[in-house]
């Protein structure tokens, strides 16, 4: 959903620690003190500057030890306060369990970078129109190296299906759309480019993705990373967007957002129900997350450590660095990349839904993470995360570690 983005352009402090006890102890709970008070006085500095209605962040030290800070409203009209305990739409991260799924089917010889698309989705009714059909890969979708060159979020069956969400307060399935239709939008589009040649970011090429891994899997995407990822780390605040998920901070769109998407509602939730169906993003996104479990979830992926085979190797193997310098250096399945990021090489992957906007980054040379969710559309998150790192490093490096 990025390139609409572009186009439109009081507090809860919990921590849990995760390590060694004994006599570290003391040092420890003096670093994670300055830790959270420097995180808690930059994430509201952040936002007495920019007046977003709320945000949560959340660091993972190199320990394990996970720190968790909120600031400002969850629900402006009812005057309810951010609380760690929110979860956000995490937007366009959520590629990041696509890529992971792949990459535990890739684990199991269930599936392979290069396996042609078409050998898995060749009997879809849309499919012998896709553009590039018969030569793309997995990879090529990861990638986002197809030769797609719009995205179903720019379709008129689109805006039509997406609108009576808000308008009837239906769910997409409740008028017959599928994830197929998704992919059914753009097939007949012209290529873009030849596969592997440039780069065009879009949620459709995940979508084809998340279709390949259910065909393969012979179960659902959502069940999938559940039970290779989620259950297995214990990340229990990360669940699919639906409807009327609960323990949500209300999200906010902007008036250039709104117009973007049809006339929208300002309001994305409330009393307990999204004003649209988040079922919309799917593939391309389509999980809620506390910045806590969101944070713990980038230590594991961006650092190789979610699945006990060298994924990350093949990740990086399949890099695209023909990626525009506002989405990174690079982008490969389920990771953008800066080369000089807050303390070196940066791993991270950004993420915009309808009133949510939400960052996770993973730093190598610290072995440390950190996420950032705010509940509206504000184009500036990248700059407000950076200004959270440099206020952990500084106090991390103010003391012992």
């Amino acid at each position: 959903m990025w390139k609409r983005l572009a186009a439109a352009a009081a507090v809860a402090v919990a921590a849990c620690a995760a390590g060694p006890s004994g006599p570290s102890d003391t040092s420890d709970s003096a670093r994670d003190a300055r830790v959270r008070e420097a995180l808690q006085e930059a994430l509201d500095g952040v936002r007495a500057t920019a007046g977003f209605p709320g945000a949560t962040a959340a660091v993972v030290l190199p320990d394990g030890t996970v720190i968790e800070v909120a600031t400002g409203l969850a629900d402006v009209e009812t005057g309810v306060a951010m609380d760690v305990d929110h979860r956000l739409l995490a937007g366009s991260i959520g590629k990041t369990f696509v890529a992971a799924a792949a990459m535990a089917l890739i684990e199991d010889g269930a599936l392979a970078m290069d396996t042609p698309v078409a050998e898995v989705l060749a009997d879809r009714a849309w499919y012998a129109e896709w553009p590039n059909a018969e030569t793309i890969t997995l990879a090529n979708l990861l990638n986002h190296s197809s030769g797609v060159g719009t995205d179903y979020l720019e379709q008129p069956g689109f805006a039509a299906a997406i609108e009576r969400t808000w308008t009837e307060g239906v769910d997409l399935a409740d008028i017959g759309v599928s994830h197929d239709d998704f992919a059914a939008w753009v097939s007949g589009t012209p290529a873009a480019f030849a596969p592997g040649e440039n780069f065009h970011y879009s949620d459709v090429s995940y979508t084809l993705a998340a279709l390949m891994i259910e065909d393969v899997a012979g179960d659902s995407i959502e069940a999938l990373v559940a039970a290779r990822f989620l259950a297995p780390l214990g990340l229990d605040e990360i669940e699919p967007q639906t409807r009327d998920l609960a323990q949500v901070a209300a999200g906010y769109l902007p008036p250039p957002i709104q117009a973007a998407f049809g006339g929208a509602p300002a309001k994305a939730y409330a009393d307990g129900r999204f004003a649209y169906d988040p079922e919309m993003e799917w593939g391309g996104g389509g999980w809620a997350a506390t910045s806590g479990d969101l944070a713990r979830w980038a230590q594991a992926w961006f650092s190789g450590r979610a699945l006990d085979a060298d994924y990350l190797s093949t990740v990086m193997g399949g890099l695209n660095r023909r990626t525009p310098p506002q989405l990174g250096d690079a982008y490969g399945p389920g990771m953008q990349l800066r080369d000089n990021g807050p303390d070196g090489e940066s791993r991270f992957h950004g993420g915009y839904m309808l009133g949510y906007i939400a960052k996770a980054e993973h730093l190598p040379a610290r072995d440390m993470s950190l996420a950032l969710m705010i509940n509206t559309v504000d184009p500036r998150y990248e700059a407000y995360q950076q200004t959270l790192w440099a206020a952990v490093l500084a106090a991390l490096d103010a003391g012992p570690p």
